[in-house]
Formats: C-alpha cells, sequence, structure tokens
C-alpha cells in the first residue's frame, strides 16, 4: 500500500479484504486500510462504502467505531 502504484494500491486492496474475511480478529484495522487505499485510489464515495458497511457490523458500544466515524468525518461525508 505505501508504494503508490495504483496497481499495488488494488492489490493492497483486495488483501485486506482477504485478511477481514479470513481474520475476524484483524477484520477492524484491515477495513480501515482498505478504505485508506480507497482514498489514495481517487475513490472516496469507495472508502465510506467500506467504513460504513463495517460500521454496520460492530457492536454500538464497541470502543473503535469512532475510528471509522472520524475517517468518514475527515472525508466530509455524512
Amino acid at each position: 500500500m505505501e508504494g503508490g502504484k495504483e496497481s499495488e494500491l488494488r492489490e493492497a486492496y483486495r488483501l485486506f479484504d482477504v485478511a477481514a474475511r479470513l481474520k475476524p480478529a484483524v477484520a477492524p484495522v484491515a477495513r480501515l486500510y482498505q478504505g485508506a487505499a480507497s482514498v489514495k485510489l481517487g475513490d472516496r464515495q469507495a472508502a465510506v462504502r467500506v467504513w460504513r458497511d463495517y460500521l454496520r457490523s460492530m457492536p454500538a458500544d464497541d470502543p473503535r467505531r469512532g475510528m471509522f466515524e472520524q475517517r468518514i468525518a475527515e472525508l466530509g461525508m455524512k
């Protein structure tokens, strides 16, 4: 993901998705990074979609919710 080439970012996006599905323990971080990869690819709406989808699966009292909500707010999306 740090490389910055479009092909590398697309591969990172895919791998974060795989990691989130295969290892639920890493899903919060994987979904945050997956959204960040979308932002780097210039697709802010896709990033917000990833983050909102994951928020729907999180318990309301999960303290990590704030990380997702903050990222969405930083993009100016409601």
